[in-house]
């Protein structure tokens, strides 16, 4: 793809994006800022990349769109990177000639803030598909986040007494800090909307002896507020 063809894509990347977004929530005009530049896989696909994003912040926006007083979400990208490496989840899903790309997003609609994260796969002769991660500014794997969320969940089920599973979820991560001389280590906080509470979970992440990332969840020092 030379420079002008490749203009062209982001160019048009950009506009899908809008349009397609505008389209999905007639009572939620949602304003996506243009993403820059990404890969001609995402730009040229059968399936728009940018309908896919779409729907996935529609279906995430879905309470406000009935809204009397919340007409307008504004979303832009703060980190795309290619994660097709990172764990064996995304090795096996990048064989034969695939890749994973991470999307993270800032939404914010009518003071709500959000900041969800895509996986996008993209494989040879098949359409794109998009999942989505835990949501934040976490630095864990998709296979870090499928083994500590369950934890962190039942840990606040605990400290909220919340005994509806369906009112459980996870509502945010931060990356709080890489402690000097970790080796490698950092440290999260994975908030947990619970009932009617929020329970904040520090988390710990440090290199493993055997290889990969182990993690530690410090329940002693959640909070929780009502």
């Amino acid at each position: 793809m030379n420079g002008v063809t490749k203009a062209f894509a982001v160019a048009l990347l950009a506009c899908a994006l809008v349009q397609a977004a505008r389209a999905q929530e007639p009572g939620l005009r949602i304003e996506l800022e243009a993403l820059g530049e990404r890969p001609a896989e995402l730009s040229t696909a059968e399936r728009p990349y940018a309908a896919l994003l779409s729907e996935n912040l529609a279906a995430l926006l879905s309470t406000f769109a009935n809204s009397r007083t919340c007409n307008r979400a504004t979303v832009r990208s703060v980190a795309f990177a290619d994660v097709s490496n990172v764990d064996p989840i995304t090795r096996q899903l990048s064989q034969g000639g695939g890749r994973v790309y991470n999307e993270r997003l800032f939404v914010d609609v009518c003071g709500a803030q959000y900041m969800p994260n895509y996986y996008v796969l993209v494989r040879p002769s098949e359409p794109l598909s998009v999942v989505s991660g835990v949501p934040g500014e976490t630095r864990a794997s998709p296979l870090l986040q499928r083994d500590v969320q369950p934890n962190i969940e039942r840990i606040a089920r605990v400290l909220a007494q919340c005994p509806q599973p369906n009112q459980i979820g996870l509502a945010h991560t931060t990356f709080d800090q890489s402690p000097p001389d970790g080796g490698g280590a950092w440290e999260e906080t994975w908030i947990v909307s619970a009932c009617r509470a929020r329970v904040a979970i520090p988390v710990r992440f440090q290199p493993s002896e055997r290889g990969g990332i182990d993690f530690g969840i410090n329940g002693d020092a959640a909070r929780v507020t009502r």
